[in-house]
């Protein structure tokens, strides 16, 4: 077991030492992250049936 005593930035640790790509993909894994958690939230909460048939017709266009 451990316990945090202490937690610092480091000396220019902003948001700009982090490159462009590196955020772009973070963004875009939160953004997965908090869709997946609302469409299971709403999966708990409603009736949800998936038509398996529109789905492959739609992913063969």
């Amino acid at each position: 077991l451990y316990k945090v005593a202490e937690v610092f930035e480091p000396a220019g640790a902003d948001a700009s030492s982090v490159p462009d790509d590196a955020q772009k993909s973070f963004t875009a894994g939160m953004s997965d992250d908090l869709l997946d958690q609302l469409v299971a939230q709403l999966q708990t909460q409603y009736d949800v049936r998936i038509d398996q048939t529109a789905v492959t017709q739609a992913q063969a266009r």
